[in-house]
């Protein structure tokens, strides 16, 4: 086990930095400082304690499938109820502005080893996952790389963007005809590559929303990848609460049924 309960120390007023938006489609936010350094590095601590072990991918389908060499990382996870996250389930919870009762049990992710360890491009949910909005908090800093790159978002001119983040959005329309996500190598390694991309600052949260706020879709403008650090001794370390829609705890089959439901009656172009 990870022993007792982490004490959380709310960020002072002298170091709190309300959430910026940096994208309007999917929306996107960030907001610095939201957990100090010491309560990052002892989440981490506490990861290595429980055990971490590779990651399994979700599929479209909400069913597990076995580590893929699109994510190379490896994982610890915390119950709904376990004292060592809840403070933190709380927390982030509050950031969405989003039930904690909602949100599914906790990763803590470490992508160990520095370059060549990353996640493809991905989409945190589908129609009949139904997780309404990720939070990610990086738990480590990196500086060589290891971003959270969308792609195609579609950015919200701020002349106040946090540090680390850069990058306008590609356009959408270079994906029409395009069968298969292209690699994410040449995004992540190009500086200059307009993807909109967030770098790892210990503390850091980002808020993002993969479906439209009605629930009905979503759009290849939520695809996202985690970077590789280009520094083999740099390791990033991020956690992530998924919330749902509903309660975690909710029986789930007649949801399900309703979200098929609603993919098929409202399917449009992902491109839009």
């Amino acid at each position: 086990g990870g022993g007792g309960g982490v004490a959380l120390v709310a960020p002072s007023e002298s170091l709190w930095r309300p959430p910026v938006q940096i994208a309007s489609y999917p929306r996107i936010y960030v907001a610095d400082d939201l957990f100090s350094p010491e309560d990052c590095d002892e989440l981490v601590r506490a990861a290595v304690r429980k055990g971490v072990t590779p990651v399994s991918i979700m599929g479209s389908d909400g069913v597990a499938v076995g580590p893929k060499e699109s994510r190379q990382s490896l994982s610890a996870e915390f119950g709904t109820d376990d004292p060592i996250t809840k403070p933190w389930r709380r927390r982030m919870a509050n950031f969405a502005l989003l039930p904690e009762s909602h949100g599914e049990p906790q990763a803590v992710t470490g992508y160990v080893g520095g370059a060549g360890h990353k996640y493809e491009l991905h989409f945190d949910s589908s129609l009949q996952v139904g997780r309404v909005a990720t939070v990610l908090v990086f738990l480590s800093d990196v500086y060589n790389g290891g971003e959270l790159m969308f792609p195609w978002a579609k950015t919200t001119p701020n002349a106040s963007w946090p540090e680390g983040v850069s990058g306008r959005g590609r356009p959408i329309k270079e994906l029409h005809g395009v069968t298969k996500e292209p690699p994410i190598a040449p995004m992540c390694e190009n500086s200059a590559d307009p993807a909109l991309k967030i770098a790892p600052r210990k503390g850091r949260a980002v808020l993002f929303f993969t479906h439209t706020p009605d629930l009905k879709r979503y759009s290849y403008r939520a695809m996202h990848a985690g970077c590789s650090p280009r520094v083999v001794d740099e390791d990033k370390w991020i956690t992530q609460l998924f919330i749902k829609w509903h309660n975690w705890k909710k029986d789930e089959n007649e949801i399900l049924q309703s979200m098929e439901m609603l993919h098929n009656q409202w399917r449009r172009p992902l491109h839009e």
